[in-house]
């Protein structure tokens, strides 16, 4: 969805339905890394969110840096085992 998002064809429905499940993510602990880092990142994702949906100026920029989910994963997901090698 992200994707739909910075490129500006999502509909009205997919963005409110996306800016829910974020708001939503304020309530979750990270399985690693400081839960105060998680929750500054989780904030930026909605507030940017939120200026999508406002239709703001430089909205989309400023969604697109704050929805990079490599950067958040590195630091809050933990990675899967790798599978053992024959």
């Amino acid at each position: 969805m992200s994707d739909r998002i910075n490129e500006g064809t999502n509909s009205p429905e997919e963005l409110a339905k996306t800016l829910e499940l974020y708001k939503l993510m304020l309530d979750c602990k990270p399985p690693k890394g400081e839960q105060a880092a998680f929750k500054e990142k989780v904030a930026k994702l909605i507030a940017a969110t939120e200026d999508v949906v406002l239709n703001k100026e430089g909205a989309r920029a400023a969604y697109k840096e704050a929805s990079n989910c490599k950067a958040c994963h590195n630091e809050h997901k933990e990675k899967k085992p790798e599978a053992p090698k024959p």
